[in-house]
């Protein structure tokens, strides 16, 4: 009864402080700036740019040659607008009509002029979602808790058990709550998002050229750099859906809300229901997941079947039954025609194998079975690369033909061991792209701009999680060991690999390499978050909700806009 009467009055209460925000905003007469694009006169030198975009309340977004940039209007005013229009520098503008000094419905709106705006407006739109969560979570329970008193006897026998249904396993409600928002949020960015490189020049384009008719038949291994398996999936999307980008993008959603699934099956059995909505949250809704998740790349389907052989590794790790070592091996098998550094997997296996609980595996033929078994999946993938010659190699993508990646192509990402400040850009991009500016001297170059890292809040409460862990009592659960050789393994080998000069449009180095560690993260922070008592307990929950909506905020917002 407190619990929901402490459902009621938050939802209450947040609903009331998101009215008052948003009231705030519209007495205000705050207004977001507007995306415009201004051509200067030739006569105009970057000086006098520089002077009048200050006047002109012009805030530098990109250039677009020649003589133009993209820019926030930062006062959207008619006389704001007037101003620029008329300024002789100004040669021509877009997203204004000249004639009536107004925006164009169409324009994009950006930030508020204030950061402190900004502030606000998202806590308005924070409170308002946590309001309605709180809101909902009440009336369904509610309702619950009149079925399940309305199924009670209304005289109980003395010394008998009048709980109905006491002893049945209950629907985790707020787990459901939490999957149909992911898959909501997923569709709203599956539908709304514009192609990105790997999706227009990889995974699409090599869909098209699969054909599976008898008199025409062309089934790809390999794309240009990886394996054909996510351009497998795309041609089933597409099959299915029709070629929209939501059609294209559907069967990697379905993925998608998969691996959330195993990540709260596997957290709930570690840690308790609790710390499985925590794990499923983290999970759905960091940006790194959130964005890949709603489109057609390879990172969905890798980061899938990596979460499956940690699954079903963890389930060997508690019962010892072989069975599970074999369907580890497919998975991580399968995540090889994704992404090759699937193999890093195995070392990982094999340390867990190496202690003294399990070493006794080492000694039987199933160990060594299980690994003949990943050998037989990625051989034809391996045949490839000993046959293909490195310069003359290719894949047609519909009417383009481009030059393949082998293994020796790979191993050339690798410029020798080193210290790479990429793999922490996963968890701080911001941060470490500021500190090695400063460090360097120079910009740290971002070789996928398009990629959302997880925001630094999440990173610092995923990053904790496991340090927490490391310095935690060690407990009897092996699983936690295994998360945990994961989670460092992965990150230490590639701080460690220095960049290299790879051909191809294969990239140098990526942050992104590291992504296998967000599984064991978020299954580790759900297990740290669920232990915590008392004011720490309030603090870092509400901490984490709030970088939470932050994460859903800052990839939805934009385009509702």
């Amino acid at each position: 009864m407190i619990q929901q009467r402490t459902r009621l009055i938050a939802g209450v209460g947040l609903l009331v402080l998101a009215a008052l925000l948003f009231s705030v905003l519209v007495v205000g007469g705050f207004e977001r700036s507007a995306l415009v694009y201004v051509r200067w006169a030739p006569t105009v030198d970057e000086a006098t740019t520089t002077r009048l975009e200050h006047v002109l309340h012009l805030r530098r977004v990109e250039p677009v040659p020649p003589r133009t940039w993209a820019y926030y209007l930062t006062d959207v005013s008619t006389a704001s607008i007037r101003r620029v229009v008329e300024n002789p520098a100004v040669e021509d503008t877009h997203f204004i009509d000249r004639a009536t000094f107004q925006l164009d419905p169409a324009a994009v709106r950006g930030p508020y002029v204030s950061p402190w705006v900004d502030v606000t407006a998202f806590a308005a739109r924070t409170s308002l979602l946590f309001g309605i969560i709180a809101t909902a979570l009440w009336v369904i329970h509610a309702r619950s808790d009149r079925r399940v008193a309305a199924s009670q006897p209304r005289t109980a026998v003395p010394g008998t058990d009048t709980s109905a249904g006491g002893s049945r396993s209950r629907l985790d409600v707020v787990f459901l709550v939490l999957l149909v928002a992911a898959l909501a949020v997923r569709l709203f960015l599956a539908s709304t998002a514009t192609y990105i490189h790997d999706e227009e020049n990889t995974s699409i384009p090599l869909s098209k050229t699969i054909s599976f008719s008898p008199g025409s038949l062309n089934l790809p291994l390999r794309g240009e750099n990886h394996g054909a398996l996510p351009a497998y999936l795309v041609k089933a999307s597409s099959s299915l859906f029709g070629t929209s980008p939501l059609a294209h993008r559907a069967v990697h959603v379905f993925f998608g809300l998969c691996a959330v699934l195993l990540v709260y099956v596997l957290t709930n059995q570690m840690f308790g229901s609790v710390a499985a909505r925590w794990s499923a949250a983290l999970m759905a809704f960091n940006e790194y997941f959130l964005s890949f998740s709603s489109r057609a790349t390879a990172n969905t389907p890798f980061l899938v079947l990596v979460t499956t052989a940690v699954f079903v590794f963890s389930r060997f790790l508690v019962t010892e039954r072989p069975a599970y070592l074999y369907g580890t091996a497919v998975a991580a098998g399968l995540a090889f025609y994704c992404k090759e550094h699937a193999v890093l997997l195995l070392p990982v296996f094999l340390a867990m194998l190496l202690t003294p609980r399990y070493r006794r595996w080492l000694r039987s033929a199933h160990a060594y079975l299980a690994v003949a078994v990943f050998a037989i999946a990625i051989g034809p993938d391996v045949l490839w690369n000993l046959r293909a010659n490195p310069e003359t190699a290719k894949v047609s993508y519909g009417e383009a033909t481009l030059g393949q990646a082998t293994y020796a192509a790979h191993l050339q990402r690798i410029g020798g061991f080193g210290f790479s400040p990429y793999p922490t850009m996963f968890y701080a991009h911001e941060p470490m792209m500021r500190l090695m500016s400063y460090v360097e001297g120079e910009e740290l170059p971002d070789i996928t701009p398009e990629y959302h890292a997880v925001n630094a809040a999440l990173g610092l409460l995923l990053v904790a999680s496991v340090l927490m862990t490391i310095l935690a009592p060690a407990g009897h659960d092996p699983r936690r060991l295994f998360l945990l050789f994961l989670a460092c393994g992965v990150f230490a080998f590639f701080t460690l690999v220095k960049r290299g000069d790879p051909p191809f449009r294969l990239a140098a180095v990526s942050w992104v390499w590291v992504e296998a560690t967000l599984v064991p993260a978020v299954i580790l922070a759900g297990g740290w978050l669920a232990g915590l008592t008392g004011k720490w307990r309030a603090l870092a929950w509400a901490f984490s909700a709030i970088a939470l909506a932050y994460a859903v905020d800052s990839l939805t917002w934009a385009a509702i806009q």
